[in-house]
């Protein structure tokens, strides 16, 4: 599904090598399991294996910092940080970044209430009507094909906000699928129930 003729893009969990001589090797590292555990965990173990997760990830030599909309997903990940912190004994306070959008109906009060109730380090990176097309001109040449995900802008725009300070950023990108936390999933029966991984991190949805 590349945008150039006789051109492919390399299959998820596979890696290509290309030699000097022109000569490429490609193999799988990884393939989804074929099998689900439908034993549901209880909600302490979850939460020790969630902010174990994001122990793993905050490791590094460099400051790092969270991208926090108002989501699920990325709320999910500051409160992991914010008990891994408080867990190691950590007094420095950690930045946490949203991106604000005029005029739009954004995350922002959302992701700044979730900032204080964590005790993070709040930081707010406007973005104007009249910064928008030529945002989205950088996004268009930044990326290597066409692509209409929306949240791209939001995410370039978070990226260049940060990049001067700012090596390694944690973010909840993805988790939506996880925690419920798209609108569609309002309308399934079963929401009540499968949100409860998000609850068990001590996070209720700003909008219910």
């Amino acid at each position: 599904h590349a945008i150039w003729t006789g051109m492919f893009k390399l299959e998820p969990g596979h890696v290509m090598e290309w030699s000097s001589q022109g000569r490429g090797s490609k193999w799988q590292y990884w393939e989804p399991p074929r099998t689900v555990d439908s034993n549901r965990s209880d909600e302490d173990e979850f939460r020790s294996l969630f902010e174990d997760v994001v122990r793993d990830h905050l490791l590094s030599d460099v400051a790092t910092t969270v991208f926090l909309s108002g989501g699920n997903d990325s709320m999910a990940v500051a409160s992991a940080v914010a008990a891994v912190r408080e867990s190691t004994g950590s007094s420095s306070a950690v930045s946490a970044f949203t991106v604000g959008f005029e005029g739009a109906e954004d995350e922002v009060p959302a992701a700044k209430k979730a900032a204080h109730e964590l005790k993070l380090k709040h930081t707010t990176i406007n973005v104007g009507d009249g910064e928008l097309m030529a945002l989205l001109r950088r996004v268009a040449a930044d990326y290597d094909e066409p692509i209409t995900l929306s949240a791209t802008l939001s995410m370039h725009q978070l990226c260049s906000g940060v990049a001067s300070k700012y090596r390694v950023a944690i973010s909840g990108d993805g988790g939506d699928e996880v925690f419920c936390g798209y609108q569609w999933y309002r309308k399934t029966t079963k929401r009540s129930a499968f949100e409860k991984g998000t609850l068990a991190l001590g996070l209720r949805r700003s909008a219910s």
